[in-house]
């Protein structure tokens, strides 16, 4: 962020003036001597890396920051973004190592219980304890929030992404980002709106911050993280797999089974789908069994009459048959997914079998979930 640029002062209309005084008075709040710790969701996607945009707003102030996020990172996009914006991602590890240095935590782009505040672990070396106290004072999102913590300052915002709460924030002190941060801030709202495509979660803040943010952004950078970023080997062979074998398809839903993967190809599922999404059905989902631990599904959708999140706890949550387990399941208006964790007998079946009979065994799980989507369809009429 230049400093030195600035605007008249602006009101952008989606941040009152009470929430500016608010969220600048517990910024300096932060004891002096101390760092602020801004912690996004797992595996951060644009709009979660959008955050660098904060580090730069703090710094303002004075104030030295870092970025969180735990599990592996390796969708296509995010590690190109990552990479060609320098972007510095710290994990769980360094967060509990490095508590004392944080005098300030704020949440961006999720709630306590999505990122790694809400793990067990780190709630045990609370209680323990070993660990100081881990509240949130900051909440910067646009998802439900399943949890409002105590003395938090909230701002959440019906908009399609968190880069578009950031940016008005950038309005309110009527500060200009730089190429680098606008670049960012224009990422995260085209990754999470499908480049304002998505008319049920694209507001007309997005189409306005977005438009500002393209006389500001580097247009070629952009380009290559959101359009030609980098596929590996791995990408392409499973992107192969995913339009071979198994598939179904009729006028108003494409299934497409990757059998079984590693972690780190998990990321590639919500690219796969969303290159689906390119065809003529109401919707698109894509399962694969991940590490022979996990089934992993992505879902999108077109129709307006069908609730991605609805949809997805319907198809996938059944606390009832121990064979599955009990899945997490939801999703926004548009997109959706859900993690079904295996018992344990069902993953030392899979780790035994053969590579014939691991493929068999997907389909047992690929059919079961087809027919429970299809009977889903069938009660909203579809």
């Amino acid at each position: 962020m230049d400093a030195k640029k600035k605007l008249g002062v602006i009101n952008s209309g989606l941040l009152s003036a009470q929430e500016k005084k608010d969220f600048e008075a517990r910024i300096k709040s932060c004891p002096s001597n101390k760092r602020i710790a801004i912690i996004t969701h797992g595996k951060a996607d644009p709009d979660a890396l959008s955050a660098m945009a904060l580090t730069q707003l703090l710094e303002g102030w004075g104030f030295k920051s870092d970025i969180f996020s735990e599990g592996n990172i390796s969708n296509p996009m995010n590690t190109t973004m990552i990479s060609k914006l320098n972007i510095e991602i710290r994990n769980k590890k360094f967060f509990i190592e490095n508590r004392d240095i944080y005098g300030l935590i704020i949440l961006f782009d999720t709630g306590v219980s999505n990122c790694f505040l809400g793990h067990e672990d780190l709630k045990e070396l609370i209680k323990k304890g070993e660990l100081a106290a881990c509240n949130p004072d900051i909440i910067i999102d646009h998802h439900p929030l399943n949890t409002i913590p105590k003395n938090c300052l909230i701002i959440k915002k019906e908009v399609g992404a968190a880069a578009t709460i950031l940016y008005n924030l950038f309005r309110e002190f009527s500060l200009v980002p730089d190429a680098r941060i606008a670049t960012a801030l224009a990422l995260g709202i085209s990754a999470d709106t499908k480049d304002l495509t998505i008319e049920s979660e694209t507001t007309d803040f997005d189409r306005e911050a977005h438009k500002e943010l393209r006389l500001l952004y580097d247009y070629p950078l952009f380009e290559k993280i959101n359009k030609r970023f980098d596929l590996t080997v791995s990408h392409l062979k499973l992107l192969g797999k995913a339009f071979t074998q198994p598939i179904y398809h009729d006028e108003n839903i494409l299934i497409l089974g990757v059998g079984c993967v590693s972690s780190g190809q998990t990321e590639f599922l919500a690219h796969i789908v969303d290159i689906a999404m390119r065809s003529d059905v109401k919707l698109a989902m894509i399962i694969g069994i991940e590490d022979f631990r996990m089934l992993q599904a992505k879902v999108r959708k077109h129709a307006d009459l069908i609730n991605t999140n609805e949809l997805c706890k319907k198809v996938f949550e059944d606390p009832l048959k121990t064979d599955i387990g009990i899945a997490s399941a939801g999703g926004r208006t548009a997109s959706g997914g859900a993690q079904v964790p295996l018992v344990e007998r069902e993953r030392k079946i899979f780790e035994k079998a053969t590579e014939e009979e691991r493929e068999a065994l997907f389909m047992h799980y690929f059919e079961h979930y087809k027919e429970r989507l299809q009977q889903h369809m069938k009660e909203l009429g579809f």
